[in-house]
């Protein structure tokens, strides 16, 4: 859609966003990773264990599976997107594309957490943004994002850098 035909629909702001993509482990890797889950998988069910445990390690071997599928067909080495900013009254509405993981939000609301709200799945969908601290975590978002825990510093800085001297 033509940038002028959308600035007469959205009184805010773009702001443009640009993210690299992560490095992906290679085929030979990743196949080894997911042989790996497979096989644990089957202990676990010969051992009796909780669904839940052999469910998560399910739902890690598709996203390794994922992730094999994106390395064969992946050929940026960065995305790019925009963050919407509309500012009515003295509240700020900030909308990011994808799954952006709450810490992210957080940290853009701390710049005016009195009248900020912040949205995901908005404009765009570039698949899970997941924050410094989910990287730290065993998820499988982790896993199934195609960027690396440098993209949730790099949302806060182009955002800022776009915003700077602007107050409400």
């Amino acid at each position: 859609m033509d940038a002028r035909f959308l600035s007469l629909l959205y009184p805010g702001r773009w702001i443009d966003l640009r993210l690299p993509v992560k490095a992906f482990a290679s085929e030979a890797e990743v196949q080894a990773q997911i042989d790996g889950y497979k096989a644990e998988m089957e202990r676990l069910k010969q051992q009796g264990a909780p669904e839940s445990e052999i469910r998560r390690l399910y739902v890690t071997t598709q996203g390794a599976e994922r992730n094999l599928n994106t390395l064969r067909r992946m050929t940026m080495t960065d995305i790019t997107s925009r963050i919407g900013v509309l500012s009515l009254g003295l509240c700020r509405f900030i909308g990011l594309p994808g799954d952006v993981f709450g810490e992210i939000g957080r940290d853009l609301r701390a710049r005016k957490p009195e009248r900020t709200a912040v949205f995901g799945y908005t404009y765009d969908f570039i698949g899970y943004v997941v924050s410094k601290e989910g990287f730290e975590r065993d998820c499988y978002e982790r896993n199934l994002s195609y960027f690396d825990e440098r993209a949730h510093d790099l949302i806060l800085a182009q955002f800022d850098a776009a915003m700077k001297g602007e107050t409400l």
